[in-house]
């Protein structure tokens, strides 16, 4: 067997004890957020050492992502979700620490294969009717405490794609600089997002609970492009598994690879221009009731 020198910490999120028996262990830490000091079933919890668990219904995966930062010794992490991981693109099975060191001699980030939609970022959040959040909190924060990106900012608000769900994995020093910037940014507009309160039928859909989340998962994408451009910053997309009611076939999809391209684009439909086209006819309806 392979020994590796460095130490390798990939963490995949979960949420509560179903969410527990649909992650896949190996290799991954199963880590429990927003455990806030509810019984951990035996597993690492973000409710130690330096934390924000308590954050979690607002920040979702994100104070897993806090606490690794914090709390974490490795030299490579990583975070993926209790139904969504990264594959090997020749096996597909996991990524395993071989997988990685082999692709970190090459790359400095591994992260999901984008979404792509037909209307652009800053429309897409249009649609949601959060643009409030880039115009009035996220755009003032980047420029008060980041200027050097808000070249980036308006670069990613043009384009059509999304890398998406906050996964990544990448060598400690560079996500520590990432986890400082995003949430230097969270945290100065925290208070001012969740002031809005979404009490209303209008605003209740799926993103309001985990917002802060929903918006850190967006703004990786500029992070992501003004390292690209300004410090060379080299990123392997990577093709991610995602787990639902229907997992079997998504394994033996994951196993051949035309199936995987084909699992790939599919996603790129389900989860992204149709997903969002059904929020839209929703938003739709809701607002034909409220006129009511």
């Amino acid at each position: 067997m392979t020994e590796f020198k460095e130490k390798v910490e990939v963490y995949t999120v979960f949420h509560d004890e179903k969410s527990l028996k649909k992650t896949k262990y190996s290799p991954h830490i199963p880590l429990f957020v927003g455990c806030n000091n509810k019984d951990n079933l035996g597993y690492c919890s973000d409710d130690t050492g330096d934390n924000i668990s308590y954050k979690n219904k607002d920040y979702a995966e994100l104070t897993g992502l806090y606490w690794i930062w914090k709390n974490s010794d490795a030299d490579i992490i990583g975070l993926t979700h209790y139904r969504r991981y990264f594959v090997d693109e020749k096996s597909g099975s996991l990524l395993n620490n071989e997988n990685i060191n082999n692709y970190l001699n090459k790359y400095d980030l591994i992260i999901p294969k984008p979404f792509i939609f037909f209307r652009n970022f800053y429309n897409w959040y249009k649609i949601w009717g959060y643009d409030i959040f880039l115009d009035n909190y996220i755009k003032p924060s980047i420029e008060k405490n980041f200027p050097e990106y808000i070249e980036s900012y308006e670069e990613v608000l043009k384009n059509h794609i999304l890398y998406p769900c906050s996964m990544f994995i990448g060598r400690k020093d560079l996500m520590d600089n990432y986890c400082n910037w995003l949430f230097t940014i969270l945290f100065d507009i925290e208070e001012k997002v969740l002031s809005l309160g979404f009490v209303d039928d209008f605003h209740n859909h799926y993103c309001d609970k985990r917002i802060l989340g929903f918006i850190g998962e967006s703004i990786f994408n500029v992070w992501i492009h003004h390292n690209i451009h300004n410090n060379n910053l080299k990123i392997k997309t990577n093709y991610s598994l995602v787990l639902s009611g229907r997992e079997n076939l998504a394994v033996f999809m994951s196993k051949y690879h035309i199936l995987r391209k084909l699992f790939y684009f599919g996603s790129i439909l389900i989860e992204g221009n149709i997903f969002f086209f059904i929020c839209l006819v929703k938003l739709c309806l809701v607002k034909i009731k409220l006129l009511k």
